[in-house]
């Protein structure tokens, strides 16, 4: 929530959008990540695959529905994991970092990024909120987004004030 918060203050003030072009890009590219994976991706597969929780199973499995099955009726949450998703959301930050040069930042943004995501996944499953097909879904779609919310990102700079590129 922090680096949320944070790198929309930083957006919003353009004193500090022009002291570097660099952290923009990091935080608008983080923050379209948020919106388009955990926000709007997991939110409405969610809701459109509906699959019981582990915890919520009756005995013997009793209700349980394999993820590419969609059931909305069943009122679950549990594919994909938006814990895990929202864990995973410094993918595109690895990716600039990268791109402009800065490898050392990119390997640490690299190891943070998948010990966090393991452990949150591990966490998930551990306690029952989910199954390993939910957490590699989010796992697995962080890196595949990530050029594309780069992108977007970078096209929000551009628009958000002309002046910068």
């Amino acid at each position: 929530g922090i680096m949320y918060v944070a790198g929309i203050i930083w957006l919003l003030v353009p004193s500090l959008r022009r002291r570097s072009e660099f952290v923009s890009l990091l935080a608008a590219a983080v923050l379209v990540h948020a919106l388009i994976h955990p926000l709007l991706i997991t939110s409405s597969l969610k809701f459109i695959f509906g699959r019981l929780r582990f915890h919520q199973l009756g005995p013997g499995g009793a209700g349980f529905t394999p993820f590419y099955l969609p059931r909305p009726q069943l009122g679950g949450r549990s594919f994909p994991s938006g814990h895990v998703a929202s864990s995973v959301v410094l993918c595109p930050a690895i990716l600039v970092a990268w791109r402009r040069g800065r490898r050392r930042l990119a390997a640490v943004l690299t190891l943070v990024t998948v010990s966090w995501g393991l452990a949150v996944a591990y966490g998930r499953i551990l306690h029952g909120a989910h199954y390993l097909t939910d957490v590699i879904f989010s796992l697995g779609l962080a890196p595949l987004l990530a050029p594309y919310t780069v992108r977007v990102g970078a096209w929000y700079l551009s628009k958000f004030d002309p002046k910068e590129k």
